[in-house]
């Protein structure tokens, strides 16, 4: 099981004013635009049962997908180099 950065460990760092690096930061292959459908993933995915990629919250992912494609547009940049910039936004 994973732990939840958002209630566990981001308030830590926050409080400490530390940096946080996320594991598999691009989602596995989900924030580079590579996953249309939840069957576009491997039949063994264990992403297919996670709650995050599930349902609605499959499809709410694929609009902020779909929002940073639009940026990459945009900028004239590549897809993966927009996406990995989310993970340098500062928390509002």
């Amino acid at each position: 099981m994973e732990p939840d950065p958002e209630d566990e460990i981001l308030p830590t760092v926050r409080h400490w004013n530390i940096g946080f690096v996320a594991n598999s930061p691009l989602g596995r292959g989900f924030l580079t635009g590579r996953f249309k459908t939840p069957d576009d993933m491997p039949r063994d995915d264990y992403r297919r049962y996670h709650p995050r990629v599930q349902g609605e919250n499959f499809q709410k992912n694929l609009e902020l997908v779909s929002i940073i494609e639009r940026l990459a547009r945009i900028k004239g940049s590549l897809f993966r180099e927009r996406s990995s910039d989310i993970l340098l936004l500062p928390y509002p």
